[in-house]
């Protein structure tokens, strides 16, 4: 699955930071500041003989351990009968509670070498600045627009949906009738948009919402039913375009 996913080339690494002070190992409050800004921990620590006998997933507290380290992927955080404990993800298969770890922060704190916030961003939220004629689609990738306001394929080609709906609505790319969008153009402040049924596409200024400052405007194109260009927080807290249904 995951290299499946790299194939598709939908994501970028946004974040790598050393978690702790410089010369020193993290604490475990700086670890759980860390997941809570939305970071995944790569974690090199020293386990112990209770990593081979959990109980429900909960490795026994123990001391400095002197056995060999071991990296780990820290997803999380939970309370485990009042205490808090972080979420370990590891490669040892069906191991413990179906290949996660519940390690309290006591031990993790006695036992972590060095831990690496990542933080992962889809490309697709990326504000994108399109040539003359082009507008972004869902992925942030500059494609022609059609007279209709819909984006060509990946050929290129732009064509009417070969499908007949009802009144008010319009195909959309899987040929299932959908809410078709409201025609005609507005201009507002900081924006410009031109609809047809299919599609509307928008175009933002540079330094308005997401689309960064000091460059040229950013596009978008969010196809029926969605029609509307809204702003939203990604998961490391910055600010995006999506599509959403108008008024939503």
């Amino acid at each position: 699955m995951t290299g499946k996913l790299d194939a598709l080339g939908l994501f970028d690494v946004a974040r790598a930071d050393v978690i702790g002070d410089k010369g020193a190992k993290p604490t475990a409050a700086q670890m759980q500041k860390a997941l809570a800004e939305g970071l995944d921990l790569f974690v090199a620590m020293f386990t112990s003989d209770a990593w081979s006998s959990t109980n429900n997933g909960v490795i026994a507290d123990y001391a400095l351990s002197s056995k060999g380290g071991h990296a780990v992927l820290v997803v999380g955080y939970k309370q485990i009968n009042g205490q808090p404990y972080f979420i370990m993800r590891n490669s040892w298969g069906p191991w413990a509670d179906g290949g996660y770890g519940y390690i309290s922060f006591k031990s993790m704190e006695a036992n972590v070498i060095v831990a690496i916030g990542i933080g992962i961003k889809r490309k697709m939220d990326a504000p994108a600045a399109c040539p003359d004629g082009q507008s972004a689609d869902l992925r942030g990738n500059c494609r022609k627009l059609c007279d209709d306001k819909s984006l060509a394929d990946d050929a290129g080609n732009c064509g009417p949906p070969q499908v007949t709906c009802p009144a008010g609505q319009t195909a959309d790319a899987s040929g299932a009738c959908v809410v078709a969008c409201k025609a005609g153009d507005t201009t507002g402040q900081g924006f410009k948009v031109s609809c047809a049924d299919r599609a509307c596409a928008w175009t933002i200024d540079a330094g308005t919402a997401g689309c960064p400052a000091g460059g040229q405007p950013c596009t978008q194109t969010c196809p029926a039913p969605t029609c509307a260009v809204i702003t939203r927080q990604n998961e490391l807290k910055q600010t995006i375009f999506a599509c959403a249904a108008p008024n939503q």
